[in-house]
């Protein structure tokens, strides 16, 4: 499903494996008529976990082959982004008429902004597996940006195809993205104050706020927000990960004193949670 694997199939007969990973210190994949390991290939192992990956993928494919997953999928993310969010406004496609499809949704409510992406979550992530023992609880996400009521009409639009070109970018790159991890922020009126962003899980950045954040805080908003959560899909649960622009400063605390350093501290003043070029940096 991550599109970094391949099998070679003969009905039900499984001929030769590519797995993730492959390539590395003398390994290429199994084959079945293998006996020995060598340069080419290592014997086909008697892995249920694997054959179950490979069933899971073939079965994945299939229903792309016959049918569209993405009607039933899209209207999961749409119903639980609007129970918490409130009905979009916009609703744009950002797939190029490529596949995976993918779309993204404005949200309007009233003391702040927000965009949305949806089917990204569609495909895995890539190589989770191979940091993680509990894949499934990370390889599938959303991105979502947070902003000012008074960002302007052409900052959202920039702010939008930033969002709609990082929907490739674990599977251009071949890695993962999830909490705490920091990327680099390039839009074309950014003064280059905040050339990165933090991502913040969406649970985290609710049980993080709900001590701190003042009843005038507009993010305050965000506290009943739990049925925001995203629907699972394929047994895997969907993360929404916030954006939060940071100066080059704050991507330095992230990187000597750990993203939830910086998530505390930027937590502290919740305002700067919200996108907007504005908003002034921690020192």
């Amino acid at each position: 499903e991550e599109g970094n694997g391949a099998a070679l199939l003969q009905g039900n007969d499984t001929l030769a494996i590519i797995p993730p990973g492959s390539g590395v210190e003398g390994f290429h994949g199994f084959a079945k008529d293998c006996k020995n390991q060598n340069p080419v290939c290592w014997p086909m192992p008697n892995s249920p976990p694997l054959q179950e990956r490979l069933e899971n993928s073939r079965s994945w494919w299939q229903e792309w082959m016959t049918g569209n997953p993405w009607k039933a999928r899209q209207a999961a993310l749409l119903d639980r982004l609007e129970a918490g969010l409130g009905p979009h406004q916009k609703y744009f496609s950002i797939d190029g008429q490529k596949w995976p499809p993918k779309g993204l949704a404005f949200f309007h409510p009233p003391q702040w902004h927000a965009l949305v992406t949806g089917g990204v979550s569609l495909r895995p992530q890539p190589n989770v597996e191979l940091v993680s023992d509990t894949p499934r609880q990370f390889a599938r996400f959303e991105w979502g940006v947070l902003a000012q009521p008074s960002a302007p009409e052409t900052l959202i639009q920039e702010v939008g195809g930033w969002l709609s070109g990082m929907t490739n970018y674990p599977w251009h790159h071949q890695t993962w993205l999830g909490h705490g991890h920091t990327s680099s922020l390039q839009l074309p009126s950014s003064s280059g104050d905040f050339p990165f962003v933090v991502l913040v899980e969406h649970g985290e950045l609710l049980r993080r706020i709900s001590d701190r954040a003042s009843q005038s805080d507009p993010l305050t908003l965000l506290k009943p927000f739990e049925r925001l959560a995203l629907p699972p899909y394929r047994e895997c649960l969907t993360n929404l990960l916030w954006a939060i622009p940071i100066t080059l400063a704050e991507q330095q605390v992230a990187s000597t004193g750990g993203s939830s350093e910086l998530l505390d501290r930027l937590v502290a003043t919740p305002h700067r949670l919200l996108f907007s070029m504005a908003r002034p940096s921690m020192g």
